[in-house]
This record gives structure tokens, sequence and C-alpha cells, in this order.
């Protein structure tokens, strides 16, 4: 069977299938080229001569804002075929009678050719491989414009399904397949196609709209919903290694066959920064290596892409830090300073050495003793216990005992004067010390 037939055939079989009721109209985002129910509406790819005079060719789609205002949400589904082939919409319809627009929107700057085809069982031929097509040439131009395949006239043939051998002709003149219908073959379900890139000129396309009058879907083609994740460790030392890794995801769950995402990086108060553009793919998430100096929060960033929007991670802070190392170096403790040299106790004048003890055998002599005591003793301007120092130190002492008779020494701090040492723990950490300040900016 020839790939016309085939599609042919595949569609003679939706014609049996039943929309279920709608009561009112609705719209429906379609991601990609995921269509909820393919059964009733969802992207067709015909040959421009013939159904299934398909040219060799892969067509390739892409997601875009625009062109202009879309009918249907913020983007559309664009092409840039070779030629000779037509992709756009399919509807498959329960009722021909009933069914009120089967349509897509098309943008067409440059102007672009395109193809519709309708295919319609009589009740007659139900059960057979039998089935009445329809061909229509279309043209499409400007901005946004629907193309509707109810309000379209198609030059008909009644063909064999099975073996593509056409069977009969119809009426000479183009009919729409309303009238079509209308005139002996009564009503039955239908497919139509509406496609462009016969000409090889581009094109865009949304807002595939099927239905009864009051029970319109409208389908608004936008691209894959991405999601990203990021995680790796939380702290880390200045300059070490940190691997960070993530996730890229549609929104069934499944890997983007390809890609790439940005690892960005933002410093406390600062913005956003590219740091490294990571490529990703079935089996490779993104992964890069780091070795922040300071705290610093990073995020994966997917850009648009080919039928895929947007997507960012979460931010993930990576708090650096030395631990048991104040971020300031603390003061050591000040010196006291010392008094002005204190004076030594004098030694006695020479000629002023008192009397040596007289032998015990010897009577004490009535010389006074005082007088060498108190010439031995420094005079009391010069005692460094009395006088306080001139210059005092950054800390007070404790006030030095008036009975005491040797001089403070001036290379040891009292013990009882406090040091000005880091306030907080034995382990050199000052209390006083504010920990890395982070920023955690919003994604």
């Amino acid at each position: 069977m020839s790939a016309g037939a085939s599609l042919a055939a595949l569609t003679l079989a939706c014609t049996a299938w039943v929309a279920p009721p709608a009561s009112a109209d609705g719209a429906v985002t379609v991601r990609g080229a995921a269509f909820p129910d393919p059964m009733a509406t969802r992207l067709s790819y015909v040959g421009c001569e013939s159904i299934g005079a398909l040219r060799a060719e892969t067509p390739q789609a892409y997601v875009g804002l625009g062109p202009g205002q879309p009918p249907a949400g913020r983007r559309s589904l664009g092409y840039d075929l070779a030629g000779g082939n037509a992709v756009g919409a399919m509807h498959v319809v329960a009722s021909v009678r009933a069914t009120s627009v089967a349509s897509v929107s098309v943008h067409a700057p440059a102007g672009a050719r395109g193809v519709a085809y309708a295919g319609y069982q009589t009740r007659a031929d139900r059960g057979t491989d039998v089935m009445w097509l329809g061909r229509a040439d279309l043209r499409a131009a400007g901005g946004w414009q629907e193309i509707d395949a109810m309000r379209t006239s198609y030059t008909w043939s009644r063909v064999d399904l099975s073996s593509g051998a056409v069977l009969e002709r119809g009426p000479a003149s183009a009919t729409g397949v309303r009238a079509f219908a209308a005139r002996g073959g009564g009503d039955g379900g239908a497919f139509f196609t509406i496609g462009f890139g016969c000409d090889g000129q581009p094109f865009s396309l949304d807002a595939l709209r099927s239905g009864p009058a009051g029970a319109v879907t409208t389908y608004d083609l936008e691209g894959l919903a991405t999601t990203t994740t990021i995680s790796g460790p939380t702290r880390a030392r200045p300059g070490k290694a940190v691997r960070l890794t993530g996730t890229l995801r549609d929104q069934d769950g499944a890997p983007l066959p390809w890609g790439s995402v940005i690892l960005e990086r933002q410093l406390a108060g600062g913005g956003w920064e590219k740091v490294e553009v990571v490529e990703v793919g079935p089996g490779l998430d993104p992964a890069a290596t780091v070795r922040p100096k300071q705290t610093t929060t990073y995020r994966w960033r997917f850009v648009d892409r080919p039928l895929a929007e947007a997507s960012t991670s979460a931010s993930h802070t990576v708090r650096v830090a030395k631990a048991g190392t104040p971020s300031d170096k603390p003061t050591p403790s000040d010196k006291p300073t010392p008094s002005d040299k204190p004076t030594p106790s004098e030694q006695p004048t020479p000629g002023d050495k008192p009397a040596p003890s007289a032998p015990s055998s010897t009577p004490p002599t009535a010389t006074p003793t005082q007088e060498p005591s108190q010439q031995a003793s420094p005079p009391a301007s010069q005692s460094p216990i009395e006088q306080p120092s001139t210059l005092p130190t950054k800390e007070p002492t404790q006030e030095p005992s008036a009975t005491s008779t040797k001089p403070a020494a001036p290379a040891s701090p009292p013990s009882s004067s406090p040091a000005r040492s880091p306030q907080g723990s034995a382990s050199g950490t000052p209390s006083g010390t504010a920990s890395p300040r982070t920023a955690t900016p919003t994604p």
C-alpha cells in the first residue's frame, strides 16, 4: 500500500470515531506536537500533488514568540520546508453536517502555497475501503489568517484506499464538503488536512480549531514545558572544587533530545553572570566544577529552543568559610605601657655607710641606728610603688599596694590586668566577628 493509501486508511478508521459531546468552547495548550487526542486533531504531513506523494524530507519545526501577536497564546510553530510537501493541521470529525469549523491559522509574510484535503465517506461506502477525496490549492500571504476546511471548495474523486485506484470523478466544479454530502451522500464522518510549504516558503502555524457551534476547541501551539533542577554541596573551603549537577526534563519527565544549559552565578549584592555553557541530551545531564573563593549562589538556566520553552532552576548557595579562622584578624593583646624606668633602691652612699655592728662583746654605742636605715631607702619621690606611671596603660591596672617595697616588674603585665585578646571561645574565633554574608537571590 502506498504512503497515501496508508494515511487514508488511517483516517478512514478515524471517521468511525465519535467525538465526546462538548458543552462549550474551550482551549487546549499543546506542548510541541503532543496533542491530547490525536484521533481528533493533530499535525498533518502530506504531499502537495497528491495526498501520498511525499518527497524525501524530514520536517523541522521550531517554536518561537510571535510572529506578531499569534491568535492563541504567545508562541507559534514554524516550518521552512524544501517544497513539494505540506505541513499543517488534521481534523477528524464525526459529522460534516454538525461541524462548524475545522481550521488552522497561518502566518506567511512572503506568501506561501499550500494544499487542503478532505476525506468523506458516504453511508453506502461505510464498511469498505472506498472514500471520496477532495483536493484544493491554498494561498496565504501577510499576517495571521484563518484557513477553514469547512469553507473550502474541493475537486472530488472516489478512490479505493486499498489500491489507490480512482473509481469515479466528482463534479466538474469545486464543491464544499457540506454541499457535496448534501448531493446524495448524506451526513457522515470526515477528515481534513490544511497545510503549507508546497513552494518552500517559511510559514508559522497556530490556533487549530475544530468542533460544532458552541463547542469549538482551540489548540494553542506552544513549546515543550521544561523543568530544570540543580544540586551540589552547600559548603566549601575557599578555592576548593565544588561539583554542581542538575537535570533538564520536559513536561513528561523525559530528557530533551538536545540542548544546552547555562550555569550562572551571583555574588552577594551583584547580578547574575554566566559561568559556563554545558551541552545536554539523553544520558547527559548538566554538570560543572566551580571553585568559589567566597559565598556564591548558582543556578542552571535553559533558554528557549525549538519545541522547548525556557526554564530556570532554583538558586543554590555555596557558603565559603575557613573553619576556626575569623574573617577579620583579631587584635593582639596590647602590651601594657611600662612606667618610667623605676629607680632601683639606691645603694647607700659610701660616705654614709652605717657603722658596722659591734662585736657581741662590745657594748652598743650610743650612735643612733635610725639614720643609716633612712639613708638606705630611696627618696619618696622616686618610689615606683607610690608614684604612678606617667604613661598610663590602655587598660587600667589594679592599684598597687602602698605597703609593698618591691617595684613592679615592667616587662610583664599585672596578672590581674584584663588582656585585650579576642572575645570568644578558646578556638580563637571572636564572638563579635560576623559570619560570611550570603545572599540568596530570587531566581
